[in-house]
């Protein structure tokens, strides 16, 4: 298995999971293209959301 393959498995697995820290985990390795705009909602509303809760 290429490391691409790798990381599109695992990156399918973590946007399913919603999880938004390891999210943040994943994302720092990289983001197959096709999940970047996924992953980075998650992450990046997670923030925006405590900010409005505020």
């Amino acid at each position: 298995m290429t490391l691409l393959n790798h990381r599109i498995t695992l990156g399918t697995k973590v946007v399913a999971e919603n999880d938004i820290l390891l999210s943040e985990e994943f994302v720092k390795g990289g983001c197959p293209s096709h999940l970047r705009g996924r992953l980075w909602k998650q992450v990046l509303l997670s923030h925006v959301g405590d900010k409005l809760r505020r």
